[in-house]
């Protein structure tokens, strides 16, 4: 029996109703970070004053990409060298904005990994690097700061208690090997379309 995420698919319901479109983009975004290449250059910023939705939408991610492979940190951060020769491993970075607007040296660094530039740092007993991230981006913010050109933007306005927020979180454990397939159905239709997010 194949695995499947109808708590998953009801959660998605409840903060986007009938938006199919940003349903289909998460799924693809999701699939994407799964990879270990940035060649769709996209990112995803995520907006609105729910925070428990936010909050179970980053530990659905990460739980799918795997903890490992992730770094989870606030945005004034990513300029440090140390945090980059971290990330420089990772393949997905949930930031989250700590500003009202993001500082140019954070922007700067955020839209180099999302359109696979080289970025400068210096690494503990490596020296000076210079180098293109694998690492796909999530930013949690109040508002979208990034160009529209690179990010999929998903607003999330639906808000729920402590209660229901930890309630969604275990019915969700219990999908995760469906929610992973639902995953890899986005990225398997996003290289179908050539790299071409939903619209």
């Amino acid at each position: 029996m194949k695995p499947t995420c109808p708590e998953w698919h009801n959660f998605l319901e409840s903060i986007w109703g009938d938006n199919t479109v940003s349903k289909c983009q998460l799924q693809e975004f999701v699939g994407y970070c799964l990879t270990d290449s940035i060649h769709y250059k996209k990112g995803a910023v995520f907006t609105g004053d729910s925070f428990a939705a936010r909050e179970i939408l980053s530990d659905v991610m990460k739980r799918v990409v795997g903890f490992d492979k992730c770094e989870t940190l606030i945005s004034t951060n990513i300029v440090k060298d140390s945090v980059l020769a971290s990330l420089s491993e990772r393949q997905l970075a949930i930031v989250y904005k700590t500003n009202y607007d993001l500082a140019p040296t954070e922007k700067f660094i955020i839209e180099r990994m999302i359109e696979g530039a080289s970025i400068n740092f210096h690494e503990l007993y490596r020296g000076n690097r210079s180098m293109k991230f694998l690492t796909k981006v999530a930013l949690f913010a109040d508002r979208n700061v990034l160009k529209a050109s690179d990010v999929l933007h998903f607003d999330v306005t639906k808000t729920f208690s402590d209660g229901e927020h930890a309630a969604i979180t275990e019915r969700l454990l219990k999908e995760m090997p469906g929610i992973v397939q639902w995953a890899n159905f986005g990225l398997e239709r996003l290289e179908r379309n050539g790299g071409v997010f939903t619209k």
